[in-house]
C-alpha cells in the first residue's frame, strides 16, 4: 500500500503549488454556493416541492459535489496517448496495479479539489443554513455505507470507461458522456425528487444514482431502512458487476496489445 500513498501524496502536494489557482478555484466555489442558495430559494418560493427546504437541498448540492470531486477520475484521458505512442505496454509489466495506480492519482489530485473547492462552501452552509442530521443513528449507519459504495461505483464508472480507448483510439468525449448521464440520472445537480416518474424510474435501473444521490436520501430519511437495505444491495451488485467488467476489459485489452505486436 505505501507505493499508492506514495503516488497519491506527490499528485496532491503538485497541486498545492499553484496557490494563485488554489485561491481562485475557493472563489469560484464561493460563487457556486450563493448562486445554489438563491436557486434553491426561487424553487422553494415557487412551490415546485413542498416537503422540501433550503437547509436539506443546500446540504444536497454540498454533499453532492464532494461525492463526485472525491471520486472521479479520467482514465481515458490518462491512456489515449500512451496508446497512441505504445507506452501504454509499460502498464503490463509494471509491478503494480493498473486500476490502484489510477486510483492513486485520481484521489490524490480529487483530495486537493474537495479540500479547497468544496469544503470551504460546506462549513460556510453548516454556518448559514446548518447542517441536517440522520434520521436516525440506523439511516446514518446505511447513509456511510451507502456513501463508500457510492464513492467507489463512480471511480470505477470512469475506470470502466477509460478502458474503452484501447478499442476507440479517441477518447475526448467519453468524459462527457459519463457527466451527462450522471447529471441526468444521477441527480447531481438537481435531486431526483424533482424528476416526473418515468425518469425517475429509469434511474433506478442505471448505477448514477447510487454514486450521490441514494446515499444523501438515505442520510436525509427520504427512505425507511428496508428501502435503504435494498439501496445497499443494488449499489453492492453494481459495483461488483463494475468491477468484474473493469478486469475482463484489461485482460482483453492485454491480448489485444500482444495479438497487436505491443
Amino acid at each position: 500500500m505505501s507505493k499508492y500513498l506514495a503516488i497519491m501524496s506527490k499528485k496532491l502536494m503538485s497541486n498545492l503549488t499553484y496557490r494563485l489557482a488554489t485561491v481562485l478555484n475557493m472563489l469560484a466555489m464561493s460563487t457556486y454556493f450563493l448562486a445554489s442558495y438563491y436557486f434553491w430559494q426561487a424553487l422553494i418560493a415557487g412551490g415546485a416541492r413542498p416537503d422540501a427546504n433550503i437547509r436539506d437541498l443546500m446540504f444536497y448540492s454540498l454533499l453532492s459535489e464532494i461525492v463526485i470531486e472525491l471520486c472521479y477520475s479520467n482514465v481515458a484521458g490518462l491512456l489515449e496517448g500512451e496508446i497512441q505512442d505504445g507506452s501504454v505496454a509499460m502498464h503490463f509489466i509494471r509491478p503494480i496495479s493498473f486500476r490502484l495506480e489510477c486510483f492513486s492519482l485520481s484521489f490524490g489530485e480529487n483530495l486537493y479539489w474537495t479540500s479547497v473547492f468544496v469544503l470551504p462552501a460546506f462549513v460556510t452552509c453548516a454556518l448559514l443554513v446548518g447542517l441536517p442530521v440522520p434520521a436516525s443513528a440506523a439511516h446514518g449507519l446505511c447513509f456511510a455505507v451507502s456513501l463508500l459504495l457510492g464513492l467507489l461505483i463512480r471511480f470505477e464508472i470512469g475506470y470502466v470507461a477509460g478502458l474503452m480507448a484501447f478499442w476507440l483510439q479517441k477518447t475526448w468525449y467519453l468524459d462527457w458522456y459519463i457527466n451527462g448521464a450522471m447529471l441526468i440520472f444521477g441527480g447531481t445537480k438537481l435531486p431526483l425528487w424533482f424528476y416526473p416518474k418515468v425518469l425517475e424510474r429509469i434511474s433506478r435501473f442505471l448505477p448514477f444514482r447510487y454514486v450521490s444521490f441514494e446515499p444523501i436520501n438515505i442520510y436525509l430519511g427520504r427512505c425507511d431502512i428496508q428501502g435503504a437495505l435494498l439501496g445497499l444491495g443494488v449499489s453492492a451488485a453494481w459495483l461488483l458487476a463494475l468491477h468484474v467488467t473493469g478486469r475482463l476489459m484489461w485482460s482483453r485489452a492485454a491480448r489485444k496489445l500482444t495479438i497487436n505486436g505491443g
